[in-house]
């Protein structure tokens, strides 16, 4: 029994209970009276507590519920700002829920001030390559790796590439216009998979955009990536 409890209990065994007529059973329904009393106190206690533990967690695992529920939304912006600094200007790179980046990486020409931003995607992200690799791949491309480089599963779906130079494109190829770009297409087969190939220019660039065709990513799906990129470049 807590201190409180028993100097009231004292309390009254010493004054009321002793100038009061008063039977035992009645002593002890003045007592049980007050021990509910206390007792009735600890439930409001013990659920604040819980509330205060609850909203705590809330607030420190909300970011990371929110990452889980848009896994893309972040990824352009972790190295958005090193894309300026490259290439001198914003870039519109999409992003989408059932392809993940696998890499993004500036690519350097052996001469020149020419720039290539290349970004990769596919369905399965899978793991993140070690240092050694990374470093290995930007010797050998001639780039710095701006995210990335994840070994996705297939290794890539869609390459999109943004360059600081325009493109000259030749007769062999289809065109069609979308939201006001000519977009010069082509349709190729390589090691069993079909390949479409699309380029057009931009105000400060251009963009190359490559997929491997399968039966989601089918060239219809391809036209409408193309012309969310386009879009964006027109507003």
């Amino acid at each position: 029994m807590d201190e409180k409890l028993k100097s009231v209990r004292d309390t009254l065994n010493q004054t009321v209970l002793l100038d009061v007529t008063v039977s035992q059973d009645e002593k002890e329904k003045i007592i049980s009276s007050l021990t509910s009393q206390e007792r009735k106190r600890i439930p409001y206690a013990y659920f604040f507590s819980i509330l205060g533990v609850v909203a705590i967690l809330f607030i420190l695992l909300f970011p990371t519920i929110s990452d889980q529920l848009s896994p893309t939304a972040s990824v352009v912006k972790s190295f958005e700002d090193q894309i300026i600094e490259e290439i001198g200007t914003e870039v519109f790179i999409p992003e989408f829920t059932d392809y993940q980046i696998l890499s993004a990486e500036i690519i350097y020409p052996p001469i020149g001030d020419k720039r290539d931003l290349v970004v990769v995607y596919s369905k399965e992200k899978g793991v993140l390559q070690n240092k050694d690799y990374i470093k290995q791949h930007e010797e050998d491309m001639n780039s710095k790796v701006l995210y990335g480089i994840y070994n996705g599963e297939p290794p890539w779906l869609v390459r999109i590439t943004y360059s600081t130079f325009k493109i000259n494109v030749g007769d062999s190829v289809e065109t069609k216009t979308i939201n006001g770009f000519d977009v010069h297409y082509t349709k190729l087969n390589s090691d069993n998979a079909n390949i479409l190939i699309a380029h057009f220019n931009v105000g400060k660039g251009s963009y190359s955009t490559e997929f491997t065709l399968t039966e989601r990513l089918t060239e219809e799906r391809a036209f409408e990536i193309i012309e969310t990129i386009t879009k964006e470049n027109n507003s």
